[in-house]
C-alpha cells in the first residue's frame, strides 16, 4: 500500500505538466463547491488511454457540472464527441452552462435523462463508455454498456471501491449496504465476462478498465 506521504508527493507532480491546464479554475471552482469530480490521477490516467487508444467517441454516465465530459472532449481534440447524461436538474443546468462557458458546445451533447433509458434506446457505437453515475445501478447498465461499445472499446468505470467499503473485511455502514453488494457483483461481472478484459486500479477511490473482446 502507498502510504498518504508518498500518495501526496504524486499528486503534486500531475500539476507540473497538465495538458489541461485551461480547465483548472473549473476543476479548482468544483472542489471549493465540493462537488465530486474526478481526481487528478484518475483524470491523468484516462488522458494517456484516451489518446493512446484514439479515441474520438465517448459516452458518459453521470455528467454532474459537467467537468469531466469537457476534460474528455479537450483529450481527444478536434472531431470527437461527447455524450452525458445527468438526471439531476440543477447538475443539468450547471453542466450546460459549464459546457458552454469553457467552449465545447459543438462537442458535447448533454442530456438530462435517467442514464439506463437512455444506454436501452442508444444506437450509436462508441469507442469509450465512462460510468461515474449511481454506483449501485453499475451492475444493471453493464450489458447496454457492453453493447454500445466497439470491438476494441473500453469501459472505464470510477469510484468502484466505494472508499474501501467494497472490501469484505471492512465494516459497512448500514445505508450503503445495497450498493455496495451491487458493486462487489459488478466487479465479479466484468472480471468474469468472456467479452472483457479487465483490470481494477486502487487509484481515486477504485477505477476499472476493461476492454472488449
Amino acid at each position: 500500500m502507498i502510504d498518504e506521504i508518498t500518495k501526496e508527493y504524486l499528486n503534486g507532480l500531475l500539476h507540473l505538466n497538465s495538458e489541461v491546464s485551461h480547465l483548472s479554475g473549473f476543476r479548482k471552482e468544483a472542489k471549493e463547491n465540493r462537488i465530486p469530480i474526478i481526481t487528478e490521477d484518475v483524470e491523468r490516467l484516462i488522458e494517456i488511454i484516451l489518446k493512446s487508444h484514439g479515441a474520438k467517441k465517448l459516452f458518459e454516465v453521470g455528467a454532474a457540472v459537467g467537468y469531466s465530459a469537457c476534460v474528455f472532449a479537450d483529450i481527444m481534440g478536434e472531431g470527437s464527441s461527447v455524450k452525458t447524461v445527468e438526471r439531476d436538474e440543477i447538475r443539468y443546468i450547471e453542466a450546460k452552462n459549464n459546457i458552454k462557458k469553457y467552449g465545447y458546445d459543438d462537442n458535447i451533447k448533454l442530456i438530462m435523462d435517467d442514464a439506463g433509458e437512455v444506454l436501452k434506446r442508444e444506437e450509436d457505437m462508441y469507442d469509450v463508455v465512462f460510468l461515474d453515475g449511481n454506483k449501485g445501478h453499475y451492475i444493471h447498465m453493464l450489458e447496454d454498456c457492453k453493447r454500445i461499445l466497439k470491438p476494441g472499446g473500453l469501459l472505464i468505470c470510477d469510484n468502484v471501491l466505494f472508499r474501501g467499503m467494497i472490501d469484505k473485511s471492512s465494516p459497512l455502514i448500514r445505508r450503503k449496504i445495497t450498493i455496495v453488494k451491487r458493486l462487489r457483483m459488478f466487479l465479479d461481472a466484468i472480471s468474469e465476462d468472456s467479452e472483457l478484459t479487465t483490470s481494477v486500479l486502487p487509484i481515486g477511490d477504485g477505477l476499472s478498465i476493461s476492454i472488449k473482446k
